[in-house]
């Protein structure tokens, strides 16, 4: 079994680009992953921020030095402008900021202190997005075709060298046992939505264990969010990238073993490495997740991509190699 885990820990230092760009497709200028400084008279310190879309809002959360600060937001044309107030009525604090031309600019002021602040858009992009099949490895999707996958895979429109999520769970044609996967997903953005509304698919493997697909950037560790198995683990850190960018999945998955007789003596095991960040490791499935395949468990099983109420979720770059 440690075979297994060295060679699901050590998918977390492959890079490859591939035939793939490996850029991110900006759902708008504003929500995301912002970095630069804050800064009082006395010192400079490293701040971060994601903004997240919340329907006819946006939330900015503010971080200083393990200190994080929340203010709600609006988007007045080409920009956006925030204000919160922090601390209790005697000791209020005004912050206030905005996004004009790229650049995320704000200021704090109260009787305790008074700072500004400038950060700019960074993109997070894993070092293993477009990573090359490994010879021998089986190609599911390549950007051109669904030629791979049963169940009406006619209905998933291929757009840009993706396909996306439309009107049916998407099967593939063949059966896998012990393996390791690499998918690239992308969620869609939906700011209207809440929960599980927010772009939400997954990855089924042996076509009875999901491991979620969603939008969730800025939200906390669960198993219903993006990178758990539903229903059964929470990841063990929540490192997904904001709705428009794509984001990697390695799973390697040890199938269940059974004895001369039929009967199952070994559970199956997953590792799940998300965006280069080790979520899942080594973690034995007590049971199948909602959703997937009710056909009686076996040595193999397919692998299953999940339509869940028409979310345009994309998917590409998708291989699996035999282990």
């Amino acid at each position: 079994m440690t075979q297994y885990r060295t060679i699901a820990l050590a998918l977390a230092a492959v890079v490859g680009l591939g035939g793939f760009v490996a850029g991110a497709e900006p759902a708008n200028p504003i929500i995301g992953n912002w970095e630069g400084s804050f800064s009082t008279d006395e010192e400079s310190l490293e701040a971060t921020a994601k903004i997240i879309g919340w329907g006819d809002h946006y939330e900015l959360r503010l971080t200083v030095d393990e200190y994080t600060v929340s203010l709600n937001g609006e988007r007045l044309g080409e920009m956006a402008a925030f204000r919160g107030i922090e601390g209790p009525e005697e000791q209020e604090h005004i912050l206030t900021a905005e996004i004009l031309d790229g650049e995320l600019t704000g200021r704090v002021a109260g009787p305790e202190i008074s700072a500004d602040f400038s950060l700019e858009r960074v993109f997070h992009r894993p070092d293993n997005l477009g990573a090359e099949p490994p010879e021998g490895a089986v190609v599911l999707f390549d950007g051109s075709d669904t030629d791979q996958w049963v169940r009406h895979p006619e209905q998933w429109p291929v757009v840009g060298g993706a396909m996306q999520v439309s009107g049916s769970n998407l099967m593939t044609r063949e059966e896998f046992g012990d393996h390791r996967m690499h998918v690239e997903f992308r969620p869609a953005y939906m700011p209207e939505a809440r929960g599980q509304g927010r772009g939400n698919s997954g990855v089924y493997v042996h076509g009875r264990y999901e491991v979620q697909v969603l939008d969730s950037f800025g939200e906390g560790i669960d198993h219903s969010y993006n990178g758990g198995i539903y229903g059964l683990r929470a990841p063990d850190e929540n490192v997904s990238l904001p709705p428009g960018e794509w984001q990697t999945y390695d799973i390697t998955f040890r199938a269940p073993r059974f004895d001369d007789d039929g009967e199952k003596v070994e559970n199956a095991r997953i590792t799940v490495v998300h965006n280069g960040t080790v979520i899942h490791d080594d973690y034995e499935l007590p049971e199948a997740t909602p959703g997937g395949l009710t056909m009686e468990e076996g040595e193999e099983g397919p692998i299953w991509l999940q339509d869940h109420g028409g979310d345009p979720v994309r998917f590409r770059n998708i291989w699996v190699e035999r282990l």
